[in-house]
C-alpha cells in the first residue's frame, strides 16, 4: 500500500471537516425542479433517466404536487443526457430550477449544465452563451456560476461556457408552455471534480481481481445467522449440510455475513476472536473451500462504526488484522469483504479513508488475499464515481448492492415500516389497481409509487426492471473505464411477494447482472428472501437462478 494514497485520503477527509463552509463532495446526480403556479394542475412528468416525483418538504400536499423534483445519475467522466418530458392541462407558465442533490450536512456538490434544448416551448439561453452583467442572461442565480470554483478547470460541452448549481446555489427560468402541447426537456450534466482530487488510476482487464471474480459466478447468501445482534432473537441456524445443498444446488460461492463487532475479545490489549464464533462458522467455511465453493467472509451491520467513523475505525482496523491473522493460512478460495452496506456518516469520501488505513494493516498480514471492498449509501451503484482505491493493489473487487424497486422486493417487510404494503406484482402495471393502505397514506414515495404502478406502461412502470437495468449498465461501465471488476453482492425480494413475481424479478437481475459478466450472489438462502424451503426441504427459486 503506497503511503501517497493514504496521505491522499487523509488529505481529502481533512479537508470535508475544515472550518470553511460549506464543505465540498462530489455530486452522484443531477438535480432538477419543474414548479406550476398555484392555478394551474400538476404535471405528470417523464423522464429517460433516475427518477421523478413531487416534492416531498413544502407546506402541503397540494404545493408538493406542483413541484416535481427530478434526479438522474452522473458522473466526473463525461456527460450524462436526460429528457424530461410533460403535457400540461392548460395554458400556463413552468419554472425550471437547476440545481444539485440535497445532503444533510450541507456538502457543496457541485453540478455542471450545458447544452440545453427543450421542445414544446421556448427556454432562452439554454446553452449559457449569453452573459449580461455578471450573469447568464435569462437565468436567476444566487451567485455566478461561471466565475466561481469549480468552473476553472471544467470544459463546456459546447462553447465558452457552461454553468454551475448546487443545492444552496439554484438557477432558475419561468418560461410559458400551451394546453395539451406536450413539452421534452434534453439536459447535459456532468458532477465537478473536486479541487485537488486525484483521479482514479486505471487498471488492466486481466488482473489478479479479474481471475477471481471470473471464478465466482452463482452465489448465496448464508443470512440472518452471525449478522444478528444480541439477544439474537432472529437467529436461524446452519450446519454443514447447508453447505452441501448449496454445492449440489450448483452455487459457486457463499458468502457469511458475520458482525464481527459482537465477536471480538480483548486480552492484554490485543483482539482477537471468540472461539465460540470460530466454532460455528470454520466448519461450514472449512467444507466449502473442499466442495471447490469460493467463501466470502464480510464485516456485517456495525452500526456504531458507520454512525461514528471516528470513534470506531481503530477498532474496525484492529479486528480486521484479528481475522486476517487468523485465515491467512486458508486457501486463496476464501474472500475477505471489508464492510456492509456503509451509511449515515460513513459517506463514500470517509469510506475512502477507513478502507485505505483497513487495506493497509490486511496486507501487511495477507499481501495477496482477494477483498471485497464497496461504496457509501448502502453499497449504491450511484456512488462508484466517489470511490478511490490505492493503484498498487490489484486483487480488490467493488461489490454492489440492488434492490430496486424497493416497494416490490421489500413489500410487507416490518423492519421497513412497510407490513401494510402487499401485493406488489412484478413486472408492472397490475391487472388490477392496487390500492394505497390507509397507515401508508402519509407516505409520498410509496403513493407516488403506486400511483405510478397503477397507471404507467411497462416500459416507464416504476415496477420494473429498468432501474437494474440502468445501475448495472453503470457499473459495467465503471468496470470497464477504471479496470476494476465488481460483484452484485445482494439482491433477491422478500418472501411476502408472490412467488411467481419474486421468480420472474430474480431471473431479471440475475440475467441482467450476467449480462454484463457481473458475478452476484443472492440474498439469501433460507431466511426471509429464501431460495431454499427449509420446510420442505426444496428449491423456491431453482427456475430463477438456473433456467434461461
Amino acid at each position: 500500500m503506497k503511503a501517497a494514497f493514504l496521505l491522499l485520503a487523509a488529505c481529502l477527509f481533512t479537508a470535508s471537516l475544515a472550518n470553511a463552509a460549506p464543505k465540498i463532495g462530489v455530486a452522484a446526480d443531477a438535480r432538477l425542479w419543474l414548479q406550476v403556479p398555484a392555478d394551474s394542475p400538476p404535471v405528470t412528468v417523464q423522464t429517460s433517466a433516475g427518477a421523478a416525483g413531487p416534492a416531498g418538504w413544502l407546506g402541503t400536499p397540494a404545493e408538493n404536487e406542483r413541484l416535481t423534483d427530478i434526479t438522474f445519475p452522473i458522473t466526473t467522466g463525461g456527460w450524462t443526457e436526460a429528457t424530461v418530458s410533460f403535457t400540461p392541462a392548460k395554458d400556463t407558465s413552468v419554472t425550471l430550477s437547476l440545481l444539485g442533490p440535497w445532503d444533510q450536512s450541507g456538502t457543496q456538490t457541485e453540478v455542471l449544465y450545458d447544452k440545453l434544448a427543450i421542445e414544446g416551448a421556448t427556454l432562452l439561453n439554454a446553452d449559457f452563451e449569453q452573459i449580461s452583467g455578471e450573469n447568464f442572461a435569462s437565468w436567476k442565480s444566487d451567485a455566478i456560476p461561471f466565475k466561481t470554483w469549480p468552473l476553472a478547470d471544467a470544459t463546456p460541452l459546447s462553447g465558452k461556457h457552461l454553468a454551475a448549481a448546487w443545492n444552496n446555489r439554484t438557477m432558475s427560468q419561468s418560461f410559458a408552455v400551451k394546453g395539451g402541447t406536450r413539452v421534452t426537456l434534453t439536459v447535459h450534466a456532468m458532477a465537478a471534480s473536486i479541487p485537488g482530487m486525484e483521479a482514479m488510476v486505471k487498471l488492466g482487464s486481466d488482473t489478479p481481481a479479474h481471475a477471481a471474480a471470473r471464478k465466482i459466478k452463482r452465489g448465496v447468501n448464508f443470512g440472518n445467522r452471525w449478522e444478528v445482534p444480541p439477544p439474537f432473537s432472529w437467529q436461524i441456524p446452519y450446519s454443514v449440510e447447508d453447505v452441501r445443498l448449496a454445492a449440489a444446488q450448483g452455487f459457486d460461492h457463499i458468502r457469511i455475513p458475520i458482525a464481527w463487532h459482537h465477536y471480538l475479545t480483548t486480552k492484554a490489549g490485543k483482539t482477537g476472536i471468540s472461539p465460540a464464533l470460530l466454532g460455528e462458522i470454520e466448519p461450514l467455511i472449512d467444507l466449502a473451500l473442499k466442495l471447490k465453493l469460493h467463501v466470502i467472509i464480510d464485516w456485517h451491520h456495525y452500526d456504531a462504526l458507520t454512525s461514528d467513523p471516528d470513534a470506531f475505525q481503530q477498532r474496525f482496523v484492529d479486528g480486521w488484522k484479528a481475522i486476517a491473522t487468523h485465515f491467512k493460512s486458508r486457501s486463496p478460495e476464501l474472500f475477505l469483504e471489508l464492510l456492509n452496506e456503509p451509511k449515515d456518516a460513513m459517506t463514500t469520501s470517509r469510506l475512502n479513508l477507513l478502507n485505505a488505513h483497513t487495506l493497509e494493516a490486511i496486507r501487511r498480514i495477507d499481501p495477496t488475499r482477494i477483498i471485497l471492498v464497496t461504496c457509501g449509501e448502502w453499497s449504491s451503484v450511484k456512488e462508484l464515481e466517489k470511490l478511490r482505491l490505492p493503484a498498487d493493489d490489484d486483487r480488490l473487487i467493488v461489490t454492489l448492492h440492488n434492490y430496486d424497486p424497493f416497494f416490490f422486493t421489500h413489500q410487507g417487510a416490518n423492519w421497513t415500516g412497510m407490513t401494510a404494503l402487499k401485493g406488489v406484482h412484478y413486472p408492472g402495471p397490475p391487472e388490477a389497481p392496487l390500492a394505497v393502505p390507509d397507515s401508508l397514506k402519509n407516505r409520498g414515495d410509496i403513493v407516488k409509487f403506486i400511483k405510478d404502478y397503477n397507471t404507467l406502461p411497462a416500459e416507464q412502470n416504476p415496477c420494473s426492471s429498468a432501474i437494474a437495468k440502468e445501475l448495472l449498465a453503470k457499473a459495467a461501465a465503471w468496470s470497464e473505464k477504471y479496470g476494476r471488476p465488481v460483484h452484485l453482492g445482494e439482491f433477491g425480494v422478500v418472501t411476502t411477494a408472490e412467488l411467481k413475481d419474486r421468480i420472474k424479478y430474480v431471473r431479471d437481475v440475475r440475467t441482467l447482472a450476467e449480462s454484463h459478466g457481473i458475478p452476484w450472489t443472492l440474498w439469501d438462502w433460507k431466511a426471509g428472501f429464501a431460495y431454499w424451503d427449509k420446510e420442505a426441504n426444496t428449491p423456491l427459486l431453482r427456475e430463477a437462478i438456473f433456467g434461461k
